[in-house]
């Protein structure tokens, strides 16, 4: 009985953690990227993939719950102003070419994608990106998908990408619907009901 109550609280305890725990960041699975953090200060422009040793296909979260002041034009269409959104920064670069297709689904819808080569819209979106960093694509006009390159479908939380690339790199930032993380007080009742909850069965088994 003492193991069956122990697992029960454990059990209960592992829910109300993960009610209360803030929301993961926006990618949530990918194939053929690896999911990684930047150093502060990492500039991205041509080469800063192989420049700073990372791996050759690489996707990481920029900025998060940012409401759009104004309309932003992306690539792909323009997102109305007041949307709230996520932003990821997608990135392949090496030394040694490659032909590769991936793809990365995140919390929420995809609602535009800046890749195109020279694309003014890469700068526009750049408030987009993590403070931390500097962000140089307009340096490297080459930086973008090529002729060849594509977006092989943008389907709910999905984009999927076909590359060619070597030297300098193929970009693109994704731009994604934030998903509403609930509220302090709304956490706090329903932390506080489950807590209640795991009182009583203790009370009760014991």
């Amino acid at each position: 009985m003492k193991n069956h109550t122990l697992t029960t609280d454990l059990c209960l305890m592992v829910l109300l953690l993960a009610l209360v725990w803030p929301a993961a960041a926006s990618v949530v699975s990918t194939s053929g990227l690896t999911v990684t953090t930047p150093a502060p200060g990492t500039v991205i422009t041509a080469n800063f993939i192989v420049n700073n040793g990372l791996p050759a296909q690489i996707i990481f979260n920029e900025r998060q719950n940012v409401v759009l002041a104004a309309p932003l034009v992306t690539d792909t269409g323009t997102i109305p102003a007041g949307t709230v959104v996520d932003s990821a920064f997608f990135a392949l670069n090496s030394a040694v070419g490659a032909v590769v297709d991936t793809s990365a689904t995140f919390d929420g819808k995809v609602l535009g994608v800046v890749y195109l080569d020279g694309s003014p819209n890469y700068a526009t979106s750049d408030f987009l990106g993590l403070p931390s960093l500097v962000y140089a694509e307009g340096s490297c006009p080459l930086c973008g998908f090529e002729p060849g390159d594509s977006i092989t479908s943008m389907i709910g939380n999905t984009v999927s990408f076909h590359n060619s690339y070597s030297e300098p790199g193929d970009f693109a930032r994704i731009v994604t619907l934030a998903v509403p993380v609930p509220e302090p007080v709304s956490l706090l009742l329903v932390g506080s009901g489950l807590l209640g909850l795991w009182t009583q069965r203790r009370q009760f088994l014991s």
